[in-house]
């Protein structure tokens, strides 16, 4: 047991094998402020945290076999409670949440299947603005960027990474 500022975080195991490879994680947080996240929140991000409280109680399981890793699962619940969100250069909380919960049945991270078995949100409230363009900003703020502009011939290009496949997600009950 530990702390992560004065939140109470906690890392047990209750299983490690050498051969075969395996291990089993617990980790939890409670009550940690998610005010402390804001210097590090990118400036184009639309929005950071105004008040909150973060709190997860998840176990990770990694299995590995003689061809590589054979399992990696994420499952448990995590939650925010009294979460209030800002604009960017914005004055005042635009969204609140007073309780959110969400429960993860089984995120694989091999299949990239993600299984939430229930999200409960309690009293969301959120403010929207209309221009006289008829723009929303909310909308806007999180609609994602427009594509950068093509790079000017005469160099080779650039090759990046390719990402894998996507994540798939299954939403069991939301209340």
């Amino acid at each position: 047991k530990s702390k992560v500022g004065v939140s109470p975080f906690e890392l047990s195991s209750s299983e490690i094998r050498l051969a075969p490879g395996a291990v089993s994680l617990g980790v939890s947080i409670k009550d940690f402020d998610l005010t402390q996240v804001l210097p590090y929140v990118p400036p184009t991000a639309p929005a950071g945290p105004y008040a909150g409280r973060l709190g997860f109680n998840i176990r990770i399981s990694f299995e590995r076999g003689a061809e590589g890793v054979t399992r990696a699962v994420v499952t448990g619940e995590t939650g925010l409670d009294a979460l209030q969100l800002i604009r960017r250069d914005g004055s005042a909380p635009f969204m609140t949440v007073p309780r959110l919960r969400v429960k993860i049945k089984e995120a694989d991270l091999l299949s990239r299947l993600i299984v939430i078995s229930d999200v409960e949100i309690e009293g969301l409230q959120a403010q929207a603005v209309r221009d006289k363009n008829g723009l929303i900003d909310l909308v806007q703020a999180f609609a994602g960027q427009p594509p950068a502009p093509a790079k000017p011939a005469g160099r080779p290009p650039v090759v990046e990474a390719q990402p894998g496949p996507a994540f798939k997600f299954l939403l069991e009950r939301l209340a």
